[in-house]
């Protein structure tokens, strides 16, 4: 089965992807000024993808109340944008918390665990988190 997985987020969005429950291709796509992210997510991303699983990174909103809400509103948008695109491709992607894939282990933990269950070292921040739901995926049979 191939598996694309997705970690949102406003200074760059993360992915990974699976097939047969081996990592294939990971990067992230960053923000470029005057582009929209959800083009260049779009075309970077989703355009290529022909597997049959996607799943999105839920947030944990309550934690970022305190920050800014704009950055919550933007992010939330983000999201339903993603997933909008998603079934567009006739995908029906699933929202994955951030509470049930990384508990609460800070994501450094999940980012070694990762590269020990993949065999791979060097994944760098919103790749890191895509590459780390995958593992989480794969070793609870969730795929």
């Amino acid at each position: 089965m191939k598996l694309l997985t997705i970690d949102p987020g406003l200074s760059g969005t993360g992915w990974a992807q699976f097939e047969n429950n081996k990592l294939y291709y990971w990067g992230i796509v960053w923000p470029k000024k005057g582009k929209d992210i959800m083009t260049q997510i779009h075309m970077d991303i989703l355009h290529f993808y022909d597997g049959e699983k996607i799943v999105i990174e839920w947030p944990s909103f309550q934690g970022m109340i305190a920050q800014n809400t704009g950055s919550i509103i933007k992010l939330a948008y983000l999201i339903g944008r993603i997933y909008e695109t998603c079934l567009t491709f006739e995908y029906k992607p699933e929202l994955l918390p951030v509470s049930k894939w990384r508990g609460t282990c800070p994501k450094e933990i999940n980012w070694k665990r990762a590269e020990k269950f993949f065999g791979k070292k060097g994944f760098k921040s919103h790749a890191a988190d895509a590459v780390s739901m995958g593992a989480f995926l794969i070793q609870e049979n969730l795929v």
